[in-house]
């Protein structure tokens, strides 16, 4: 890790554009293990000891209330959600409860997909899991209905494809027992309250077919977790802040374009140093993401940076946008999450959940 942001800081320090750098410390996790302790079946899958808000977050889950996890970037947020869904279903498995699904809305596919992946990489016998978008072909959607016990959405499906057709879905709605809400904190204004009337609407679905799903929400540090929680699902929220993760170090540099007409003091596009910056850090062994407010921008930045690092390298820049066809967005993902992709221009399209 030194030596990667030692490379970084060898390409910007020095440029005259950088006109502040600040440097925060990391720190060491705090681990705990939840009361009781995971069963070993489902333990052994975990990629190592719990931190001690995401043991918070499932003993809460567990007794029945619903959760608000408000941690930093990289807190292991998603296990917080995983594990208590993992369980229930592990726990119907082996005898010891009643059959358990559960909904999980994400605001890009692109997140669902990457959640997808790791609900899948458990490896948990009995956990069945699909996504159900706009991307998924109509036999999929047929198999995702009668076989998955954890299905991945978003809010505008929830409302066009499965709470008119709760018919359809009376099986998995007598089931649910967790609701997980990701990015709690991009649900704001108008999109946030449309939100909020659709949960509601899921409820008293749910009061119909006889089950009371615990929520669990996911979000970036925001002032009143639980207070925007309670206002999204009608119902108490506990929040869960105190992040036990590690964080390594990690550096924030504030860049100003260079003056390029000093008569005028027009300064070089956002865009021409977006694409320097890439192409030197991808040359310089490093892997980076550039985001763009527009796929115009992501589509011109990623060229450009192409264009500065030659064919060879130029091989593994890519930009990601909506817009692409299904089987584009996920080639693009594999890349990123086999390490070939060591440069992404992206919108807000993949930008949530990395």
């Amino acid at each position: 890790m030194r030596v990667a942001l030692d490379r970084l800081l060898g390409v910007v320090e020095g440029d005259p554009s950088l006109v502040h750098l600040e440097r925060f410390a990391g720190r060491p996790a705090r681990h705990r293990q939840a009361a009781p302790p995971v069963a070993p079946a489902l333990a052994a899958l975990l990629p190592g000891p719990l931190w001690s808000h995401q043991a918070d977050a499932l003993e809460l889950a567990r007794g029945g209330s619903s959760v608000v996890v408000s941690t930093g970037t990289a807190s292991g947020k998603s296990l917080c959600y995983q594990l208590p869904i993992a369980e229930a279903i592990l726990d119907a498995e082996e005898g010891n409860g009643q059959p358990s699904s559960a909904l999980c809305l994400y605001p890009t596919k692109a997140l669902a997909q990457d959640q997808l992946r790791s609900f899948t990489a458990l490896g948990l016998p009995g956990l069945v899991s699909a996504c159900y978008d706009g991307d998924t072909e109509a036999g999929r959607r047929s198999w995702a209905r009668r076989h998955a016990n954890v299905v991945l959405t978003n809010p505008d499906m929830l409302h066009a494809a499965l709470l008119p057709h709760h018919a359809r879905w009376a099986t998995f709605l007598s089931r649910l027992r967790y609701v997980v809400v990701d990015e709690m904190h991009t649900l704001r204004g108008v999109f946030g309250s449309h939100v909020a009337h659709l949960l509601r609407r899921l409820r008293r679905l749910c009061a119909h077919y006889g089950s009371e799903p615990v929520f669990l929400f996911g979000s970036a540090t925001v002032g009143e977790p639980a207070a925007l929680a309670r206002e999204l699902c009608g119902g108490p929220v506990v929040a869960v802040t105190d992040d036990g993760s590690p964080r390594g170090e990690r550096f924030f540099a504030l860049w100003d374009p260079p003056v390029i007409d000093p008569v005028s003091g027009a300064r070089a596009s956002a865009h021409s140093e977006t694409a320097r910056l890439l192409a030197e850090l991808v040359a310089g062994g490093s892997r980076a993401f550039a985001f763009c407010r527009s796929r115009a921008a992501a589509e011109s930045v990623a060229a450009e940076a192409v264009r500065r690092v030659g064919p060879v390298l130029g091989s593994t820049i890519r930009s990601y946008r909506s817009g692409y066809l299904a089987t584009e967005r996920r080639d693009i993902e594999a890349g990123l999450a086999g390490g070939h992709l060591r440069g992404v221009v992206a919108t807000s399209a993949l930008e949530l959940g990395i």
